[in-house]
């Protein structure tokens, strides 16, 4: 899970500018974490539903070849 940067270096590098700077890096640091994050969550709710697809094709297969043998 990717959490952004670490709140001590964003401090060091941001401490001597204007809040309103340091806090609209924040919100773009949070943003690029939120959409690493979803798009990772998507690409896992995909996998998971091919392996859900395939185990549910699969099973009854395999169950008529052992119905068979």
């Amino acid at each position: 899970m990717d959490l952004g940067p670490v709140v001590d270096d964003v401090y060091r590098v941001y401490s001597a500018e204007p809040a309103s700077e340091a806090c609209e890096q924040l919100l773009f640091d949070l943003y690029r974490a939120f959409s690493n994050n979803a798009s990772r969550l998507r690409a896992k709710e995909r996998a998971l539903r091919l392996a859900v697809v395939i185990l549910v094709t699969c099973l009854p297969i395999s169950a008529a070849f052992i119905a068979l043998s």
